[in-house]
């Protein structure tokens, strides 16, 4: 039997693409017989692993053209939290996060799925794609998965094995959905319960004073980033992907933003682009200033935290302290941050790591450590958007990169080019909030 037998058609997809499996070979003795027929997710070593979907069917075929007549789909996905198949009609599933259902803030969660259809049956079936844990991170940038068709007569018996074969699916529009949906859920859920009780939402900042924190978790905007990652990853299924994201100390209180963000990111892959408002200032303080430094070593060799990120210099209109002559901003550089407004989804950190806060299309999300628990500011959206962090000299952007590699295509190739992704060891603590 020839491993060449099974192949799924495209095995390149997007998340909810439909699939088409075609046997090009099928053992004659099960012809006209009712048998049944798994789609696997193989392990580390392309064996056993996980049933994605089984049917029973009877194989009709000859003369080299092999159908299914009769298919009835026997089983429904089962992931380790006990979701059932999400319906053929609707890819998006009410999330079961918390124990609060608060009207209007209910999140939805997208899937790394693909819709799969099998050959002589006109029906079409979701199939919910998880990723196995040890998966090299770096090899999945749109979700790499490797899947395998088995044939069992009606007593059990393997009549067919196709072996692994490996199935691309592109899944970054699921996980920015998903980064989306959490960001608000958070300051959603933080709000309406600031509005029904006294003792406000279920958090408080970490450098609070007064606040109620009895029952609650503490928070600070480092912490709602990475929330907001686990919950993102972890809806999609890739349980290996959000391990990359801790280096806790304590319970979620502090983390070193350079050599957690940076890193994490650009093994999950995610680009890193660094912003620096006047080139020449900042190579003036580059032995000085600790972010100045970074941003003239990344500006002179392509690389932030000994990672490869881009460069984009020079965006605003600055005036020379000593002169008095302004400067207007580099053209290209304002047509680059000008159009990266569009990038759905994003984390930044400002001066390096004074502050992180989300970019959900135009508009930025952040967490205020010094609020309360009964303070709305504590998760917040009205202080800054992406257009008033031109007010900021340094900061680094980290968003997916097939939402850059799309902006990119959508201009025309125009935008710049797009980077690898930053990373490295060395950091700054994530002291801001």
């Amino acid at each position: 039997m020839s491993a060449a037998s099974f192949r799924l058609e495209p095995n390149m997809l997007e998340c909810g693409d439909l699939a088409t499996v075609k046997i090009e070979w099928a053992p004659p003795e099960a012809v006209g017989e009712r048998i049944k027929v798994e789609l696997v997710e193989t392990d580390e070593q392309g064996q056993g692993g996980v049933v994605m979907a089984s049917f029973a069917a009877t194989l009709s075929g000859g003369a080299g053209t092999w159908g299914f007549d009769e298919v009835e789909r026997e089983s429904l996905p089962i992931d380790v939290e006990g979701d059932m198949e999400l319906p053929p009609e609707d890819v998006l599933e009410k999330s079961r996060d918390g124990t609060i259902t608060i009207p209007g803030t209910e999140t939805t969660w997208q899937r790394g799925h693909l819709k799969l259809q099998l050959p002589g049956s006109p029906e079409e079936h979701v199939v919910i794609l998880r990723v196995a844990e040890g998966r090299d991170a770096t090899k999945r940038e749109c979700g790499v998965f490797e899947l395998k068709l088995v044939v069992r007569d009606a007593a059990g018996a393997v009549l067919y094995d196709s072996g692994s074969q490996v199935a691309f699916v592109d899944c970054w529009k699921a996980l920015t959905a998903n980064c989306v949906a959490a960001v608000r859920n958070q300051l959603e859920v933080h709000h309406y319960l600031c509005d029904q009780r006294t003792s406000g939402g279920d958090y408080y900042g970490s450098q609070s004073s007064g606040s109620i924190k009895a029952g609650k978790k503490v928070t600070d905007c480092v912490t709602y980033a990475i929330q907001v990652l686990e919950r993102a990853y972890a809806e999609l299924r890739s349980t290996a992907d959000y391990r990359y994201l801790h280096t806790k100390k304590g319970d979620y209180k502090r983390y070193h933003v350079g050599s957690l963000f940076t890193p994490a990111l650009h093994e999950l892959g995610w680009s890193i682009l660094l912003f620096g408002a006047d080139v020449e200032d900042l190579k003036s303080r580059r032995y000085q200033d600790y972010t100045a430094g970074k941003f003239w070593t990344a500006h002179t060799k392509g690389t932030l935290f000994g990672r490869p990120c881009e460069v984009v210099g020079d965006y605003k209109p600055m005036t020379d302290w000593d002169t008095g002559v302004a400067r207007p901003a580099d053209a290209k550089a304002l047509a680059r941050y000008d159009a990266l407004k569009d990038v759905p989804f994003g984390i930044i950190a400002l001066s390096l790591g004074s502050h992180v806060v989300m970019k959900v299309g135009a508009e930025i999300y952040e967490c205020h450590w010094s609020s309360k628990s009964d303070d709305k500011d504590l998760f917040d959206r009205e202080s800054k958007s992406w257009e008033s962090l031109k007010d900021d000299d340094v900061f680094m952007l980290a968003c997916p990169t097939y939402a850059l590699r799309e902006l990119e295509e959508g201009e025309g190739g125009g935008a710049g080019g797009g980077a690898e992704g930053g990373g490295g060891t060395e950091g700054v603590e994530g002291s801001g909030g």
